[in-house]
């Protein structure tokens, strides 16, 4: 089989259906909101020094922080730009990065209730568009489409290297039919796309890798879904 007859986007949705993850509910991550703003949202985080260096925010001055949970993204780069929007489909994490821009003395941030799924008619194209450990939704494409078109000059996404969560987190552990997809599928559903995705590497030897995959729209020959 050659890779052009590969559909990479029902390839992703096939092994997310092998691997038997049902996706959480919003009110599992209000339970977990406050929680998060500690453990995931903190200024000094490795994962967040890392991915806003590999940011290229010249000439930027809005930015779409998409799955932004506690405001993890938008809100820490806010003072450098004019207006930054987050959206979540979790109230409670909107409602904590609401008391946290407010802690801050932040002004320019706007919060939307939104899910990938849910109509973005309202939310507005911004210079930036990030989605960050947010990516492993039911239809990728969908979604890489969307960053895609809300974004001028960089869309940036976050997925992760292994598809294992957990204790069995190394690619030569655990079984494959479990495991969750990678970062490789993000890759080559852009490129069917029509969109050549930068690939660099977050190192969290604590934790986990993450890979971040970013584009410039506007030089991206899209070929729309048939």
């Amino acid at each position: 089989m050659l890779i052009d007859n590969i559909d990479f986007a029902a390839l992703y949705q096939q092994q997310l259906r092998q691997a038997k993850r049902s996706e959480k509910s919003p009110q599992y991550w209000d339970s977990r909101a406050v929680e998060m703003a500690v453990s995931c949202a903190r200024p000094d985080s490795p994962y967040l020094q890392q991915l806003l260096s590999r940011i290229d925010f010249t000439g930027a001055t809005t930015l779409l922080d998409a799955g932004c949970g506690p405001g993890t993204v938008c809100l820490h780069v806010a003072s450098r730009l004019q207006q930054v929007w987050g959206i979540d489909y979790s109230a409670g994490m909107l409602a904590v990065a609401r008391q946290k821009a407010a802690a801050m003395g932040l002004n320019n941030v706007t919060l939307l209730h939104r899910a990938w799924e849910d109509s973005w008619h309202d939310v507005p194209v911004c210079d930036i568009a990030v989605a960050s450990r947010s990516t492993l939704v039911g239809d990728l494409r969908a979604a890489m489409l969307k960053l895609n078109q809300h974004a001028r000059l960089w869309v940036v996404t976050t997925h992760s290297v292994s598809g294992f969560f957990g204790s069995t987190c190394s690619a030569g552990e655990g079984n494959k039919d479990d495991e969750l997809p990678n970062y490789i599928y993000a890759v080559n559903v852009l490129w069917q796309m029509g969109i050549q995705a930068q690939v660099d590497f977050i190192r969290d030897p604590a934790h986990r890798d993450w890979a971040v995959l970013s584009w410039q729209p506007q030089r991206c020959a899209l070929r729309e879904a048939e």
